[in-house]
């Protein structure tokens, strides 16, 4: 496996949020999501690197980042657009925000706009079951979608 030398920057964060934490192993979920914002995804490498700093395997450290679809296991764009396709969202119309949503950006779910702007995938719940369909672009919530509401949500993006 190739040696992924960590992000300054993320060493640091790691090494300031320890005392605050029973074991360096409990700190692996928030250090997963802040690996992101330096290193795009969660590789091979770099679990390794990061089971290193927090004194776990790096098996460990995939198999967490596997759990949760916060966290990319490959590359992906700028922009991350996580729509949900839970029951609620569903019977509210998420289909066919999808279908819009494919149709804009020119990608099915799963794919990366050929610009490397945005990324679109469909996961379980967002957790806003009263105002579906809902999605996130990055981390801002965006609820009750309409196709003018993703245009919205598109442009605030770009």
């Amino acid at each position: 496996m190739d040696e992924l030398r960590l992000n300054q920057e993320l060493e640091k964060w790691v090494k300031e949020r320890l005392p605050r934490y029973p074991t360096k192993r409990s700190l692996l979920v928030p250090t997963l999501l802040e690996a992101q914002k330096y290193h795009g995804h969660i590789s091979p490498s770099l679990a390794e690197a990061i089971g290193a700093l927090l004194d776990t395997t790096p098996r460990d450290v995939l198999s967490v980042a596997s759990f949760y679809t916060l966290v990319h296991k490959h590359p992906v764009g700028k922009h991350v657009i996580q729509l949900c396709h839970n029951v609620s969202c569903f019977l509210n119309g998420c289909d066919d925000i999808a279908a819009y949503i494919e149709e804009k950006l020119g990608v099915k779910a799963g794919g990366t706009t050929e610009d490397g702007k945005f990324t679109f995938i469909t996961v379980e719940c967002l957790a806003a079951c009263g105002s579906g369909p809902v999605m996130l672009v990055g981390e801002k919530l965006y609820e009750n979608l309409t196709p003018e509401a993703v245009d919205r949500a598109l442009a605030e993006a770009n």
